[in-house]
């Protein structure tokens, strides 16, 4: 009986220990880069952004104009176009609330898409300058400042001939650094 009480403590023991051994790592290796805190942006509906040629109902598909072309286009499932649009919209709208979130102009910021928190979300990257980049603007307001301001989270709706895509974004903010490499 006395090494039945035995192993439960020892296991017992043991499931806390490795329990609590979660706890040793830092949060940003498990979650990610950290969520900024600002006022979260409610976008509504938009319809039609813009680069559709032709929307097909019978299988509800979207031929639309490639980005930076004026002839080249390409048809795809509505969801998928809607995906795309809504994620662009969503990150011009963060950029141009952080910008207006500051009294004077923000340098040293751009956003990227990635995946986070097991979901899609839009990622302010704090750009450092590492050596030898000597025409990079290096951000002119403190990191902390992005995390505090910069909006929590995005969300909106891409309509197109009655079809809704509806989208929520969360925003992480992230320092990094680039250095230029030399490969000579």
């Amino acid at each position: 009986m006395k090494r039945r009480k035995v192993l439960s403590v020892l296991l017992g023991g043991g499931a806390t220990a490795a329990l609590g051994g979660v706890a040793v790592f830092e949060p940003d290796l498990i979650t990610g880069p950290p969520r900024t805190q600002g006022d979260p942006i409610s976008l509504g509906k938009h319809h039609n952004p813009g680069n559709v040629t032709e929307y097909y109902p019978s299988n509800q598909s979207v031929t639309y104009r490639l980005q930076g072309t004026e002839n080249l286009t390409e048809t795809i499932p509505f969801t998928e176009w809607a995906k795309t649009q809504s994620e662009t919209i969503a990150a011009n709208a963060v950029l141009q609330a952080i910008h207006s979130r500051f009294d004077d102009e923000v340098t040293g910021i751009s956003i990227h898409r990635s995946r986070q928190y097991l979901e899609k979300a839009l990622r302010v990257l704090y750009v450092l300058n590492g050596d030898g980049m000597p025409e990079m603007e290096a951000p002119n307001v403190p990191f902390e400042a992005i995390l505090e301001r910069a909006p929590s989270t995005v969300d909106l709706t891409v309509v197109l001939e009655g079809n809704e895509y509806e989208a929520e974004y969360p925003v992480v903010a992230e320092r990094v650094t680039l250095d230029l490499v030399d490969f000579n």
